[in-house]
Parts: C-alpha cells; sequence; structure tokens
C-alpha cells in the first residue's frame, strides 16, 4: 500500500513545453506539504481534522531524514533561475493555509526549534470584515451538528437553484475530499462546487445565521479562529506570509476580473498589513476546476513568483510556477493515508518521475 500520487490528473495544466522531462543525473525534485489544522485534540464530528503538534513534529523528523526544508526564498530564486536546486534530491517546501490561530499557536513554535521557514497562505475576508470565510463558516457549522441537521437548510437553496442533491458525484466529491465519508463529501462538494456561486454564499449566511448566531455571534469566532492581523505582519516580516486570496472563493468558477480582483484585494490589504509585497498564492481549493490555467496570466499580471495547487505529486521541474502540485501532510510519510516508510516514498517519486519521462505524462 502506498501514498496516493499525482499519475492521471497532470496533463490538465501542462503547456506544450512541459511535454518533455530531462533527469538530470542528480534526481532532483520540489515536495510541497500543506497543513490546515493543527490543534492538540479535534471533535468527534467530521467539520474539522487536522494533525496534533506531537504529530507534526514527527512528520518533519522524518522529511527531514529524507530531504531539506526550503523557505519562500528559495523557491522564488530557483523559480527566477528556472531550475531546481542541486543540493538535495528533494526539497520539501512546507505551506500552511487559511491563516489559522492555531497555526501560529501550535505549529510555528515547532517551525522555530527545528529551522523550517513555511509559508502561511491568508485569505483576508475575516481581517477586513470579521466574518468568517464561507468555507470555515460549514467546517464550524459541521463541527457541531451531524450532516443531517444540515442538510434541511442546503436543501431549499439547491432546489431553488435547479440542483438535486441526489445527482451530485459521488465519484466527484469523494476525489476532492477523500478523507470524509461519502455523505458529508457529497455535501462539501455541493456547498463548495455544485450550487451556483449566490447561492452557495447565501447557504453559509444561512448556516451561520441558524447554528452561529448573529453578526456579534460570528465575529467572536473570527477573533478565535484566525490569527490577528499583529500575527499576519510577523509572518511578512519573517519573509512568510503568502495569498489565499480573499474570499477564499474558488477562483476558477469565477468570471475572470472577478478572480482577478479578488486575489488582487487580498494582495493590497496584505501588503498594507505586512508592509511588504507578497510574492505567492496558494488557490483556495486548489483543483484544475479551482485554478484554471489561465490563472498563470492573473499571477503574472499582479507580479506573483508562483502558486500552489492542490494537485498532488512533486515538481520535477519549474516550467509552470503558476501551478505548483502539492501534497496533503496526510499522503506523505507520517501521514494518515501514508503507509510508506521515507524510503520507499522516495523510490516510488523517482519511478514515477522516470516512467513520466518515458510516457510524456508532465
Amino acid at each position: 500500500m502506498s501514498c496516493i500520487g499525482a499519475a492521471g490528473t497532470l496533463n490538465a495544466w501542462a503547456s506544450p513545453l512541459a511535454m518533455h522531462l530531462v533527469l538530470h543525473d542528480g534526481f532532483h525534485m520540489l515536495v510541497c506539504v500543506n497543513y490546515h489544522y493543527i490543534r492538540p485534540s479535534f471533535p468527534e464530528l467530521e467539520g474539522i481534522r487536522g494533525i496534533t503538534p506531537t504529530q507534526l513534529r514527527s512528520q518533519l523528523e522524518q522529511l527531514s531524514g529524507i530531504g531539506r526544508f526550503v523557505s519562500e526564498d528559495d523557491v522564488v530564486r530557483m523559480v527566477e533561475a528556472e531550475k531546481l536546486d542541486d543540493l538535495d534530491d528533494l526539497q520539501f517546501f512546507i505551506t500552511l493555509d487559511d491563516g489559522l490561530q492555531e497555526q501560529w499557536d501550535h505549529a510555528r513554535p515547532i517551525f522555530d526549534a527545528m529551522g523550517v521557514s513555511p509559508v502561511y497562505y491568508v485569505s483576508t475576508r475575516p481581517l477586513a470584515e470579521r466574518r468568517l470565510c464561507d468555507v470555515h463558516r460549514i467546517h464550524h457549522v459541521r463541527s457541531l451538528h451531524v450532516p443531517a441537521d444540515i442538510l434541511g437548510v442546503v436543501q431549499s437553496f439547491a432546489k431553488d437553484a435547479g440542483v438535486d442533491v441526489e445527482d451530485v458525484s459521488v465519484e466527484r466529491a469523494t476525489h476532492q475530499y477523500r478523507y470524509d465519508s461519502p455523505q458529508t463529501a457529497q455535501l462539501k462538494y455541493l456547498l463548495n462546487f455544485q450550487l451556483p456561486r449566490d447561492s452557495r454564499a447565501a447557504v453559509a449566511e444561512a448556516l451561520a445565521r441558524v447554528f452561529i448566531g448573529d453578526a456579534t455571534a460570528e465575529a467572536e469566532v473570527v477573533d478565535r479562529l484566525y490569527m490577528s492581523a499583529e500575527n499576519v505582519r510577523s509572518l511578512a516580516q519573517a519573509g512568510q506570509l503568502g495569498s489565499h486570496a480573499h474570499a477564499h472563493a474558488a477562483l476558477g468558477l469565477l468570471q475572470r476580473d472577478d478572480a482577478h480582483d479578488d486575489v488582487a484585494q487580498s494582495l493590497t490589504r496584505l501588503q498594507h498589513i505586512g508592509g511588504v509585497p507578497m510574492r505567492s498564492i496558494s488557490y483556495p481549493y486548489g483543483s484544475v476546476e479551482a485554478a484554471p490555467s489561465w490563472m498563470a496570466d492573473i499571477l503574472e499580471e499582479l507580479g506573483l513568483s508562483f502558486g500552489v495547487t492542490t494537485v498532488r505529486g512533486a515538481n520535477v521541474d519549474l516550467r509552470q510556477p503558476s501551478h505548483l502540485r502539492r501534497f496533503d501532510n496526510n499522503d506523505v510519510p507520517g501521514g494518515k493515508a501514508c503507509a510508506e516508510t521515507p524510503a520507499e516514498f522516495v523510490a516510488r517519486l523517482r519511478a514515477e518521475a522516470s516512467a513520466s519521462s518515458l510516457v510524456g505524462d508532465l
């Protein structure tokens, strides 16, 4: 049994220039690894799941044995040089999405102690409006209520939008949300992808009002869940801050101008808080649907060096820096879905890279 790889999903963004891979004698790869929730314990319901600080430290120790950790400075430099460093076979770039306070409280001390410089990708709506991002409204509600309680609220909006809840593809839903039960995956896919944008926003608003309370109650959750502006400023000064867009919307489902404006707004706000320009983005949701190929033009227009997706796999070159592949922490050694030893993980990445160079997958 192995960790889940990315084979079969890579051609969605591939350009003609990226169809041929030349493996260097030294075999070098940039392996991006992402985290979300990090806390000492988690609720029994499925709404919020992640890893504990102890698990985080253990996983970083395992990864340090098969490669070295690189910073955003390193990745930007490599992107500009169009070449991976040749110091180590595997170079791990650690990312954390959503700008959660628990990342500051429980993960940052570990990174600092181990000399790891990750990038924290922050959505700016909570900072600007003291409102939860819609995805976190749903996470919060789902951590306190079973799916059946939530579905009653969702179904009325789905019906009004002409979407039959039963038509939500189980295959698509469970591919996007591999760690959830089929029922929960369908609910999340319906909310995040299937409903029209206006309906999704209305559903999230209704769930917040029914299960969280008024705007004051929601603001209190915001203050507990997300990092403060002061924390964000510290990350910017340390070179560890990036954009996760403004509203945490699936950018590829927006009109192109709206996607541009959403990212631009986040960059302006983060630079105002941190005092330095942002250099990279983590696409919310990060799938092919959420981060289409035309986002490369938007990144160039906005002066961003690179973007990270959620398409799983290692990066064997930097020809498409706007769409770097990235593993979830569950899928690398030390993760819940990975049964490979570190040595087996490295061997598989080598084999996949060699096979891809022969069949033109990349």
